[in-house]
């Protein structure tokens, strides 16, 4: 396509038609699709969601696929955990949270955990730094969860993103 448009000065799409080319335009652009609200219906219902719900993990954690409003853990909309994370933290616990290690069976921590990276990743909710006093050395002598994101998030807030990389 470049060497059409050096050549000729104009870009031609040659192979392909017009049609094609509104197609993919929509597509790219969400038209059409169902904006992700079977996704979110299916989510809802999942397994994890329900597990999510019994478990008591509403009443401690804001996650908006599961309606939980709570204030005592992370928002996890902001925090965006993957599911190994999750998964990790549900059998440990830690920093407040109880383990669910002997509560939950393996497939359960699984199915929980799914859904909330799930549901979390596709949130439209982004976090808000707030940097504090977190060091890296910090986190060398601890196991806290998203220790070193906050220790390096610290030192790009503090001198730049050239110092955390």
């Amino acid at each position: 396509m470049a060497l059409s448009y050096l050549r000729t000065g104009s870009m031609k799409l040659g192979f392909l038609s017009g049609g094609a080319v509104l197609a993919i335009v929509l597509v790219s652009a969400g038209c059409g699709s169902g904006g992700g609200g079977s996704q979110n219906a299916a989510l809802a219902n999942s397994a994890g969601a329900k597990v999510f719900k019994t478990a008591g993990c509403v009443g401690c954690h804001t996650l908006e696929a599961a309606n939980a409003k709570g204030q005592v853990g992370p928002n996890l909309d902001e925090l965006k955990p993957d599911k190994e994370t999750v998964a990790h933290q549900v059998r440990v616990g830690g920093n407040g949270m109880p383990s669910f290690g002997s509560r939950l069976s393996s497939h359960q921590i699984e199915e929980v955990a799914s859904f909330v990276s799930s549901a979390a990743k596709s949130s439209g909710s982004f976090p808000t730094f707030k940097p504090d006093n977190t060091t890296i050395a910090d986190c060398e002598k601890t196991n806290k969860p998203f220790c070193f994101r906050q220790a390096f998030g610290n030192l790009a807030y503090k001198e730049g993103p050239q110092k955390a990389l």
